[in-house]
């Protein structure tokens, strides 16, 4: 828990969480970069107030590069939004994961009487641009980009959920030493100090709220939905690493399916959620791409749940279900039926334990072989297809249940 003073005037603290601050790169590409700042100013005193925003870029190495600044007066009890533009960069470092260079940007509050920095906020700031593509798969900066990474659960013995600043950045460590330049932060938002470790470690990230398996009839459901939605968004916003905002996983899983009484119900109840929270999403942030966990079947695509940006793949061919080469079977026929949809694998995998083995390995035996073999199989037809955007290997470490 953390108590947090403020001056009369200040950045807008009552923003679902955020810190009233809110940063973009509206021009960005090999040669130019510029940065649009929107900053929330409140006037907590009796009077009006007359303040400087004053806004600076710093480079890489701590050059102030520019400032951009406007005058305003505010009422009392007043509350207003700003949004400024830097005159562009040129040739801005690019943010990548290889190269998570990052610019600050600090935002200040001057009292214009007597020039003092009344409050103050800093940000980093990474130039990338990136596409997901149905058929090219996906790019950043440009440049064709295979994203690798892991699904990663917040939880660890002994402390469940409450980890420390550290096993956040030791985690993003250990996953890049495996190779990794992706994570699907499953399956609700997680602490700060992980996608802190994203943006300067450098690993792009999928960040999702908890809607898992069904959407019950509960009272005031959807709305709670919405606003988990907006609240993720919103303090999450300025983070270069997330390219990816979810907000449903495998939600047809334990649905009542196709030809059940109680289909038609549960059908409405969750395209209609869908429809609302993919228009939230644009609404808050159209700057990245929105994407929904599917689990094995077509369903999905026929009642109309493909309308994300992306889809992600929750695959188990060789695991849960069937063999292990049904799972290229899968990925073909989804890609020859919706060919210009962006597909990601966005779960997948077998589980081990290290002190067993097996000469004659097979699926559900937890053997390390079989494991070997599994993410031999899946790694292969990933790594060969370019319409496959990437994949997310479930899951990075032991978790709880």
């Amino acid at each position: 828990v953390w108590i947090i003073s403020t001056p009369d005037v200040h950045f807008n603290m009552l923003n679902m969480g955020s810190d009233g601050i809110f940063i973009s790169t509206p021009v960005i590409n090999d040669k130019q970069g510029a940065v649009k700042v929107a900053s929330e100013v409140t006037n907590d005193s009796k009077k009006t107030s007359q303040i400087e925003v004053r806004n600076e870029i710093f480079s890489p190495e701590g050059r102030m590069l520019q400032s951009f600044k406007r005058k305003v007066s505010l009422k009392a009890g007043e509350t207003r939004r700003m949004e400024m533009l830097s005159k562009t960069i040129n040739n801005p470092e690019l943010w990548t994961p290889e190269t998570p260079i990052l610019y600050k940007v600090k935002t200040s509050l001057i009292d214009t009487k007597t020039g003092q920095t009344i409050d103050q906020k800093i940000h980093k700031v990474g130039f990338r641009w990136f596409n997901f593509d149905g058929n090219k798969g996906f790019t950043l900066n440009g440049k064709p980009y295979k994203l690798r990474g892991f699904n990663r659960h917040q939880d660890q013995a002994p402390v469940g959920v409450a980890l420390d600043d550290e096993a956040h950045r030791r985690d993003v460590k250990k996953m890049k030493e495996l190779g990794c330049n992706y994570i699907r932060i499953a399956h609700y938002p997680q602490d700060d100090a992980l996608l802190e470790a994203c943006d300067e470690l450098g690993m792009l990230a999928w960040e999702e709220i908890p809607i898992v398996n069904i959407v019950p009839d509960t009272p005031g459901y959807a709305d709670n939905c919405e606003h988990n939605l907006r609240e993720m968004i919103r303090q999450h916003y300025n983070h270069p690493c997330i390219i990816n905002w979810g907000y449903m996983n495998e939600i047809l899983l334990v649905t009542p399916g196709p030809g059940t009484r109680e289909w038609p119900v549960y059908k409405e109840r969750t395209v209609k959620l869908a429809q609302r929270l993919e228009r939230v999403l644009k609404e808050e942030d159209p700057t990245r791409k929105s994407v929904m966990a599917y689990n094995m079947t077509n369903t999905y695509n026929e009642i109309g749940l493909n309308l994300i940006d992306v889809v992600g793949w929750n695959l188990y061919h060789g695991w849960y279900v069937g063999k292990l080469n049904e799972f290229e079977d899968w990925c073909n026929d989804q890609h020859q039926r919706y060919p210009d949809k962006p597909m990601i694998i966005s779960e997948w995998g077998a589980g081990s334990d290290r002190r067993l083995h097996s000469l004659q390995a097979r699926s559900f035996d937890f053997s390390i072989e079989y494991q070997q073999t599994y993410v031999e199989h899946y790694l292969s037809f990933i790594e060969k297809t370019p319409w496959i955007s990437g994949c997310t290997y479930w899951n990075y470490i032991d978790f709880n249940v």
